[in-house]
């Protein structure tokens, strides 16, 4: 643990990373699912996982159940001040490796979080649909807010 391996298309990786995934639904919908299943596959390699969700939604019950440590986030609007500030304490406590935004809603958020917090971190979104940014706003939060978009 805690090694670094060769990687045929850049530099070295370290061998167990620790991810924050961050999804603000109550609800289970397809992105969850595939959240769920990264979650599951990353602790399966040994990774350490990290999960910010609302408390009670069905993300966290499942995901705490196959051990990913669990962190409490609420966040109804895009840009929320409470959110900020709780991402941005985790983040100061916790060195993380990549986050991973499941969905836009915590894009500007975690983005804001990560920045003031002088995380090191690499920051990702998923982004499951394939029409065009239209608004400055949309094309800002993913293509300079984000360091990889998925």
């Amino acid at each position: 643990m805690g090694t670094t391996q060769p990687n045929q298309n850049g530099p070295r990786l370290k061998q167990t990373l620790t991810l924050l995934f961050v999804d603000t639904e109550t609800i289970w919908r397809g992105g969850q699912e595939q959240v769920y299943s990264l979650i599951g596959g990353m602790l399966k390699r040994g990774h350490r996982v990290w999960l910010a969700a609302p408390k009670s939604s069905p993300l966290a019950e499942r995901a705490g159940s196959l051990g990913a440590v669990l962190f409490p986030l609420r966040q109804r609007f895009e840009l929320s001040p409470l959110a900020v500030w709780n991402l941005f304490r985790l983040m100061r406590r916790q060195s993380f490796d990549i986050v991973h935004f499941n969905g836009q809603r915590p894009l500007v958020t975690g983005a804001l979080a990560a920045r003031l917090s002088n995380s090191a971190c690499i920051l990702v979104c998923s982004r499951r649909v394939n029409f065009p940014l239209r608004t400055r706003f949309s094309r800002m939060k993913f293509n300079f807010f984000m360091d990889q978009v998925v």
